[in-house]
């Protein structure tokens, strides 16, 4: 208790996650949540009419989150992990806070400085005190919880920021990819990927991660309050809705589509028995999805191996670029007895 009969809870420690994702941002938002939770266990005992309480912080950016709400977040924020929990914490308190913003490092600036003022200054003291004693350090994720998104780990690290660039990139070059890397040809998808345009690259991204606005992704979003199609009305669009819809004008515009990819795999010289794979086992899935793969007839074990694998990986896999591994070395067999020197990835 001190002299102005003002009451003092001091705390500070090391901001969980990665090095990488370690900045001045992310320590001023983890400051905020540690207020929020003190908050939190000490809402019991405060007195909930009083006016709301001051949060202060000499990060404006970060401040400003402490109003935010849940229809706000965006996969692309920065530390994402901390904000969201910040903002359930405060939704689900009795009051609400009112932000002032202190300007940092004022403790040589010659004039009287006021109470926030003061006590900015001993955060950063304390900070810089942290930071000495710990110089090595090594930063701990947070346990599991459940405020916010929760907790998101890949190969034991922490994604905490831009949540979509994040998992791709992780998910690009640090999982095991496992069975499917005996059976995936991912240099030929890498390759698909890498020659694309940027605004492909963003669609591919959004579909594969099922962000496309379909019906059941904007209801999410809250901009509609039913996830029908629009246009047939069937409840729950999804993407497989998107792509096998029954309707004149888009089994026309799939038709079109199909022919331009049969025009295609002739142009690159397809071996025949795998343009008619092709061709037959995705018209075949488009026209019932859910229904049994058509039988082909093989006639070697290496072809037999081929069109197994692909049946495993799936037709909306292969639309996603997943290509049986089995499939390109056929073809790249083919190149060879045709004597091109074309690559069977491409």
């Amino acid at each position: 208790m001190g002299a102005h009969k003002m009451q003092w809870i001091k705390g500070g420690g090391i901001i969980p996650g990665p090095k990488k994702y370690q900045s001045a941002y992310r320590s001023e938002v983890g400051g905020l949540v540690g207020i929020a939770v003190c908050l939190t266990s000490l809402s019991s005992h405060l007195n909930h009419t009083e006016p709301p309480f001051t949060t202060a912080c000499d990060g404006l950016l970060a401040l400003r989150k402490v109003h935010a709400t849940k229809e706000m977040v965006k996969p692309s924020w920065k530390h994402v992990d901390l904000l969201t929990g910040l903002i359930d914490l405060w939704e689900n308190l009795p009051m609400k806070a009112r932000l002032e913003h202190v300007l940092g490092h004022q403790d040589d600036v010659g004039r009287p400085l006021t109470i926030l003022e003061r006590i900015n200054v001993r955060m950063d003291s304390t900070t810089k005190t942290i930071a000495c004693t710990y110089p090595k350090f090594k930063t701990k994720q947070l346990a599991g919880i459940t405020l916010g998104y929760g907790t998101v780990t890949i190969v034991g690290s922490l994604i905490c920021s831009k949540l979509q660039k994040s998992l791709y990139d992780a998910i690009g070059h640090q999982i095991d990819r496992g069975l499917l890397d005996k059976q995936v040809n991912w240099y030929c998808l890498g390759k698909a990927r890498k020659e694309a345009s940027f605004p492909v690259k963003k669609f591919i991204s959004k579909w594969v991660s099922g962000d496309t606005a379909t019906g059941v992704v904007i209801k999410r979003r809250q901009q509609r309050i039913e996830d029908n199609c629009p246009r047939c009305k069937e409840p729950y669009e999804h993407l497989l809705h998107v792509l096998v819809w029954k309707d004149n004008n888009t089994s026309e515009f799939r038709k079109g589509l199909m022919e331009e990819f049969q025009i295609w795999l002739q142009k690159e010289k397809t071996e025949s028995n795998l343009e008619r794979f092709l061709t037959l086992g995705l018209q075949s899935w488009i026209d019932d999805p859910m229904g049994r793969e058509r039988e082909y007839v093989v006639h070697s074990q290496k072809r037999e191996s081929a069109v197994t694998t692909q049946f495993n990986l799936g037709w909306y896999a292969f639309l996603c670029g997943f290509v049986a591994k089995p499939l390109i070395d056929i073809q790249h067999e083919h190149y060879l007895e045709l004597q091109l020197k074309k690559k069977a990835e491409r």
